[in-house]
């Protein structure tokens, strides 16, 4: 996966900026950011946290001061949205006074085109499918530019783990793809899968298999090669005939699942005895349901990556932005992180148990296979589309 270079220039965002810059201390800098903090309300000023930078907090003042609105938000929906929630969406609507309408499942960048290309996008913000598809989005002129000035400061200080971002559109977080499994079938005491070639070993693990119908962002066309003896590293580009070729061996047991919700509660219904998932929804779901009866493994998975992006022409950008601002500080990122594994680890002081049981910690990486590769997606996906969509029906 290609890695972008972090910009470090940080352009004055507050005048508390400015003052420190210009020489004139930190008691001017304190007393302008207690004076942006006071123009809250007297409820809204204990959100104000101090690990929230000052251009943030004007950012999110300037867009209180616009008035109160709906915020339209097109991401994947069910358990991240809820997470989402938890983590700093409430806060923020507090903070501001505008409420967030959520809009789910995320676009696919032909979706993204008809919304620009209709001159009103119905949304102000959107979850990319991946970053193979910001950049596409990207490249189709298709995604406004981002403040900056106001999310350099903060991108700097995102660890050195490969995480993207271009001035269009910022990755939020590592997905770890997980093999999962019905625990009443196979408990954890006992023989159960491992690693996605259990997904092909209809022998040892009867049963149907719950697949992510798409090509990308599920492991559906890696993890046939992977289970077909194809070395990680060698991967991309895709061998696509010899991953359906390998797929065909359980095609007859495949339940195709479109939303991670789904991929769930396919295996809590009995409906699959083994599938994938993104690692976020049995989490969130485990924390609320100690006894879920879905097993999971990271070992030899594929991590994948997804970010946040607005479309060009969207009706509220300050908001778009004053929102992906405030959700990247690190305090935010942690409560993401505990709340439901997604998020990046900035400091890493404030993940509690549950975010390093679930969350892309160097362990989990470590018993990864493989990244997708977002630049091959973002060349051929058209193509894989074509492809996967006439073997399904075949």
């Amino acid at each position: 996966m290609r890695k972008r270079l972090r910009s470090t220039v940080a352009a004055a965002a507050v005048p508390a900026f400015i003052a420190l810059t210009a020489g004139w201390g930190h008691s001017a800098a304190a007393a302008d950011r207690q004076g942006l903090i006071k123009e809250f309300p007297a409820d809204v000023q204990a959100l104000l946290t101090p690990d929230i930078p000052d251009g943030v907090i004007e950012a999110l003042l300037k867009v209180r001061k616009a008035g109160a609105d709906t915020f339209v938000l097109n991401d994947s929906g069910g358990e991240l949205y809820k997470g989402e929630q938890m983590a700093y969406l409430k806060n923020w609507e507090t903070i501001t006074g505008w409420t967030i309408k959520d809009v789910a499942p995320s676009p696919d960048p032909g979706q993204v085109k008809a919304q620009v290309d209709s001159g009103h996008p119905q949304y102000d913000l959107f979850e990319t499918g991946s970053n193979g598809d910001a950049m596409a989005e990207e490249q189709a002129g298709l995604l406004a530019k981002l403040d900056m000035n106001l999310l350099n400061p903060i991108i700097a200080k995102f660890p050195n783990d490969g995480y993207q971002h271009t001035d269009t559109w910022v990755q939020y977080s590592f997905f770890g793809v997980l093999v999962t499994w019905d625990l009443r079938k196979w408990p954890m005491s006992g023989p159960h899968p491992t690693s996605p070639k259990d997904l092909f070993d209809t022998a040892k693990f009867p049963g149907k298999r719950c697949l992510y119908k798409y090509p990308e962002y599920g492991g559906t066309l890696e993890y046939p090669l992977l289970a077909d003896g194809v070395a990680p590293d060698k991967l991309y580009p895709l061998d696509v005939d010899r991953a359906f070729k390998k797929l065909a061996t359980i095609k007859n047991d495949i339940v195709w699942w479109s939303s991670g919700a789904e991929s769930i509660q396919h295996i809590v219904n009995g409906d699959c005895a083994m599938g994938v998932t993104w690692h976020g929804r049995p989490a969130l779901r485990s924390k609320e349901e100690p006894n879920l009866p879905v097993g999971t493994s990271w070992e030899g998975v594929m991590l994948i990556d997804s970010g946040w992006a607005a479309p060009k022409g969207a009706k509220h950008l300050d908001a778009a932005n004053s929102l992906v601002a405030y959700a990247f500080t690190a305090q935010n990122q942690c409560k993401f992180i505990n709340t439901m594994g997604y998020g990046i680890p900035i400091d890493g002081s404030c993940i509690d148990d549950f975010g390093k049981k679930w969350g892309v910690t160097q362990e989990h990486r470590g018993a990864t296979a493989t990244r997708q590769d977002a630049d091959y997606y973002a060349k051929n996906i058209k193509d894989l589309i074509a492809k996967f969509n006439a073997w399904i029906t075949s």
